[in-house]
C-alpha cells in the first residue's frame, strides 16, 4: 500500500538526516543533502502512484510490470494514449487517466496504448468488476500483428489466473498458464470454482491491432 505523499525538506539537518537517510560512503553518518529538484520530484511520483492506486487501481508492482513488457515488445515511444468504456455506452478517449470516469457498470474497462509510426504497438487492457478483475499486455509488430500477449485474472476468493502466449503469423508458438493464489502468488492446482467463471477468465484474442475494440478512436 502505497501512503499518501509527505513532501521532504532540502534543508540539511543538524545531527540527523533529511527523511532518514545518510551518505554511507563517510566513516560516520553524515546529513544527506537532498536538492528541492529530487524532493520536488520524489513527491510528485508518490502523489501518481497515491492517485493511480486509489482511482484505478494501479500498484506500483503493476507500473514496473508494464515498463517491463514495454521492454521486451520493443516499444521506444513514452507518448500513451488513454481509452476507457465504463459505462457501457462505448469506448471513448481521454486525454489522461486522470479523466477516466468511475465506473457505474458491472464491469468496466479501460485501456493504454503506447506507440508511434514505424514502431511496434503496445496495448494495455484493464477490467474491473465486483467478483474479479483483469489485465492483459498485447504486443504488436510494426504492421500490425500480435506477436505476444501476457494475461492476468483475479478474483475476490484468492486465486488467480496467469497465461502468456508468444505467436507468429498468427499462429501460437509457444504458450505458458498457471492458476496462483493471489496473496503469496504462489502456483496452485485448478480451484474448484474455475469452471463458474470460465467465460469471464477466457482471454480475448485481437490478432491484429486494427481489431482492438477502441481502434477506430486512436
Amino acid at each position: 500500500m502505497i501512503s499518501p505523499p509527505t513532501p521532504c525538506h532540502p534543508e540539511r539537518s543538524e545531527g540527523s538526516a533529511v527523511g532518514g537517510l545518510f551518505d554511507e560512503s563517510q566513516d560516520r553518518h553524515e546529513p544527506y543533502t537532498i536538492s528541492v529538484a529530487t524532493c520536488r520530484a520524489h513527491f510528485l511520483l508518490s502523489a501518481l502512484l497515491l492517485f493511480l492506486v486509489s482511482t484505478i487501481g494501479i500498484s506500483a508492482s503493476a507500473i514496473d510490470k508494464t515498463a517491463d513488457f514495454r521492454k521486451r515488445c520493443g516499444v521506444d515511444s513514452s507518448a500513451v494514449r488513454f481509452f476507457a468504456n465504463a459505462n457501457e455506452r462505448g469506448w471513448k478517449k481521454y486525454s489522461s487517466a486522470k479523466d477516466f470516469p468511475r465506473p457505474d457498470a458491472e464491469w468496466a474497462e479501460y485501456a493504454s496504448v503506447w506507440s508511434r509510426t514505424g514502431s511496434p504497438l503496445l496495448a494495455l487492457l484493464d477490467g474491473q468488476g465486483q467478483d474479479f478483475s483483469d489485465s492483459a499486455y498485447y504486443c504488436y509488430s510494426a504492421t500490425g500483428e500480435l506477436q505476444s500477449v501476457e494475461h492476468e485474472f483475479r478474483t475476490v476468493w484468492g486465486w488467480g489466473y496467469w497465461e502468456s502466449e508468444s505467436l507468429l503469423k498468427g499462429l501460437v508458438q509457444s504458450r505458458h498458464d498457471h492458476f496462483f493464489e493471489t496473496n503469496r502468488q504462489s502456483i496452485i492446482p485448478r480451484p474448484s470454482g474455475a469452471d463458474d467463471v470460465g467465460d469471464a477468465m477466457r482471454l480475448a484474442l485481437y490478432e491484429t491491432s486494427s481489431k482492438l475494440p477502441f481502434f477506430s478512436l486512436m
